[in-house]
């Protein structure tokens, strides 16, 4: 977390997010109590990010095709489930769907999250009181989006198609809207995305 005194673990196929405390003098994880929060069956939570101001946490579950948020206390390293939104566009078929990734913006506007089957990214606007979500629609994207990316100035997201061997490019506009730019050929299959920023010269 950002006090960098507790670790949280998704657990996909246990249904279950793991919850520690953090020594970072020794790198020692000791069970919190309760040591899980358990998110009903068959969610697969997969990935998680932490809001970059706010006490959230968002989590992309990856068999219910859905992210959510979980209020985060501070002071004792617990999660509770605040909602769940889908990250698909209402009556679509998720039944060969499943979720990938999640980012946030670094401002905290707006959260994405990766379709893969859909192929799409889903695009969340963000309370800034509440931390709490609103749908803003899909942007079609290669197909298997396993990994996805957002620079570190909050300016562009980047989507690996793992079957296409391919890189799309995205501009983020102010209103959490995805531009497409372009596309680049990449490595077979790729699994993951990283954006650093490189100091000028």
């Amino acid at each position: 977390d950002p006090s960098n005194q507790y670790v949280f673990v998704p657990v996909t196929n246990s249904d279950q997010i793991a919850q520690y405390e953090f020594d970072a003098s020794s790198g020692q994880l000791t069970p919190n109590q309760p040591g899980s929060v358990v998110t009903g069956s068959n969610v697969g939570p997969r990935h998680l990010v932490f809001h970059p101001t706010l006490a959230r946490l968002y989590v992309v579950n990856e068999h219910a095709d859905s992210v959510t948020v979980y209020d985060f206390d501070p002071q004792t390293g617990l999660l509770d489930p605040l909602e769940t939104e889908s990250t698909l566009p209402a009556g679509a078929n998720g039944s060969n769907n499943t979720c990938a990734d999640i980012h946030v913006t670094p401002d905290g506007k707006h959260v994405y999250a990766s379709n893969r089957g859909h192929d799409s990214i889903a695009g969340f606007s963000v309370d800034a009181t509440s931390g709490e979500l609103t749908p803003l629609g899909h942007t079609p994207t290669e197909e298997t989006p396993r990994e996805f990316e957002i620079t570190p100035d909050g300016r562009h997201l980047y989507a690996a198609g793992q079957p296409t061997n391919q890189l799309a490019a995205y501009t983020i506009e102010t209103d959490g809207a995805l531009t497409p730019i372009t596309t680049y050929p990449v490595g077979q299959a790729p699994l993951w995305v990283l954006a650093i920023s490189v100091p000028s010269p």
